[in-house]
């Protein structure tokens, strides 16, 4: 990866950097939009670092470790996992191997129609302790629409868990990002941050699109 990547230990970053694979367009000549809003001029493919189950348990290792230190005991504080995409999934389910973890459930959301909601057939119990898990945030976006979700179940059902915390594996919100001030209420914790430069999607305020730079899409592949 090019940039500061901190956090984890040495072995974790030589995995990402040896796994993972960047696109950057002083390289490419190109530059990207990830998402409805967000171009920029590094993407990063995160994805394949999880592939192998070594790399997901050292992984999985440390970030409890880094919970740990911000207070979250998953073992002793936490009653369910909560799971925000697939890639949140893999992990969730790595953590379930360790120790004291074995009993905690997993549930995870889905996007239906562009809203997040708890996947059908899943559930909560009455005060049950949840923590989220995500894979890579930059707005932070699908962790307010998650919990969202979980407290739109407690309204419809009468049954409301408590959202503990939230982890994120890794945190690309850019510089001076205030994404902090919706979530001030929960614990948090991130295992890396690497910081994305954002430039708007709309091509007549991009300065990247203004300079004929081209654009390649890459919504839903990062």
């Amino acid at each position: 990866m090019n940039g500061p990547l901190i956090g984890g230990t040495e072995e974790c970053r030589r995995i990402i950097n040896t796994e993972s694979v960047l696109l950057d367009m002083a390289v490419t000549g190109e530059h990207y939009q990830i998402s409805g809003r967000i171009h920029t001029d590094r993407a990063y493919f995160l994805h394949p670092i999880l592939q192998w189950g070594s790399h997901r348990e050292l992984l999985a290792r440390e970030l409890l470790r880094v919970l740990f230190q911000k207070g979250i005991d998953v073992q002793r504080d936490i009653d369910v996992l909560v799971a925000t995409g697939i890639t949140a999934m893999q992990l969730c389910c790595t953590l379930q191997h360790f120790i004291g973890l074995q009993e905690k459930r997993l549930v995870f959301v889905e996007r239906d129609r562009g809203r997040i909601e708890l996947r059908r057939g899943l559930s909560f119990q009455q005060d049950e302790r949840a923590l989220l898990v995500h894979f890579a945030a930059v707005r932070y976006r699908t962790i307010c629409a998650t919990i969202k979700a979980i407290h739109e179940f407690g309204d419809r059902t009468g049954i409301q868990p408590c959202v503990v915390g939230f982890a994120v594996l890794f945190d690309r919100s850019p510089e001076g990002s205030q994404w902090e001030q919706n979530l001030v209420a929960f614990k948090r914790a991130a295992l890396f941050r690497e910081p994305l430069r954002m430039y708007p999607a709309d091509k007549r305020r991009c300065p990247l699109c203004k300079k004929g730079i081209p654009l390649v899409d890459l919504r839903g592949a990062t």
